[in-house]
């Protein structure tokens, strides 16, 4: 309907004109939220039809929430300048957009101080949505940081807010990041309560998880990271991250694959290490990483894991 309304206005997709562009930040979410590629055509044939060029919040947000794998680079380097000009931006709004085009990509420490500014706008009486993206903002931040225990009190306010103002669609966002945690700390029974949580509120919603993704959950792939993840000998504490974030790949008949590579580099050397990441977004399917030194893993199957690989998986294992 929103796509409708777009299309047939009078606009002549005049990117000048701020109704239109603000009208064209939803269906980029609404589209991203529902992860089926049939509602990006209309978004993306009406932010092409932009004239004469799409506003650079717009185009980084599209990039990034899109299409990461193919736009992520360009997306990335729209976005650079916007992070620049945010230590004196007072729009929460574009703080906020800024930073859900920086989730994917890996740029929401450069976005940490606009978004404690958003938090603390909310906190004195401001918007409780804004103030809603930017607790969650700083909890995918800390999270990958290791700050587990500033994510967890953060997650605490957002689901209160959540809670006191009838935002129940945004709770999901605070307990996957506590079920994140619970799992990386060996939870097990809290990260299975705060996943099933998610999983109930989805279901009804069109939300689901395929079964061969469902083995590898919670305390399988700790037992397989931990061997690979402790610091070594003689590392500077500050360089030890503790968080580990494994990406998971699926191959078309559903097989899945764990990328990785060695988190941690030796004593002495200047290069930070590697923060694993963990993926079911359908636009990172069959991802090649551009590192030589990653490898893949195939998880010991488990019961309704599939037994067999699929010809494409025999290719590239």
């Amino acid at each position: 309907m929103l796509a409708g309304a777009i299309d047939s206005g009078t606009h002549s997709y005049d990117a000048t004109d701020e109704a239109l562009i603000e009208a064209l930040y939803l269906p980029v979410l609404l589209s991203h939220y529902s992860g089926r590629p049939e509602f990006w055509r209309p978004v993306s044939s009406a932010i092409a039809h932009l004239k004469p060029t799409v506003p650079p919040l717009l185009s980084a947000l599209y990039k990034t929430v899109a299409d990461p794998a193919r736009l992520g680079r360009s997306g990335v380097a729209e976005l650079q300048p916007l992070l620049a000009d945010m230590a004196d931006e007072t729009d929460p709004g574009r703080i906020i957009r800024s930073g859900t085009a920086c989730l994917y990509v890996d740029r929401l420490g450069d976005l940490r101080e606009p978004s404690w500014r958003v938090v603390r706008l909310g906190r004195d009486g401001g918007s409780v949505r804004r103030h809603l993206g930017g607790l969650f903002h700083l909890n995918m931040d800390d999270y990958v940081n290791g700050k587990w225990d500033e994510a967890l009190e953060l997650a605490d306010e957002g689901t209160m807010l959540c809670a006191t103002y009838g935002y129940a669609f945004f709770a999901w966002y605070f307990w996957a990041v506590q079920a994140l945690i619970a799992g990386v700390r060996g939870e097990g029974e809290l990260c299975g309560e705060l996943t099933g949580r998610i999983t109930s509120w989805a279901a009804p919603r069109g939300g689901c998880v395929s079964p061969p993704a469902m083995p590898i959950t919670h305390e399988p792939w700790r037992r397989w990271a931990t061997p690979i993840s402790k610091p070594r000998t003689g590392m500077p504490a500050r360089s030890v991250r503790p968080a580990p974030w494994p990406r998971m790949c699926r191959t078309p008949c559903g097989w899945p694959w764990i990328w990785w590579r060695p988190p941690f580099t030796p004593a002495g050397t200047t290069k930070r290490p590697v923060i694993w990441r963990l993926s079911t977004n359908p636009t990172w399917l069959n991802c090649r990483p551009a590192s030589p030194s990653w490898r893949r893993i195939r998880p010991r199957c488990a019961p309704g894991a599939m037994t067999r690989p699929c010809g494409y998986s025999r290719r590239h294992w």
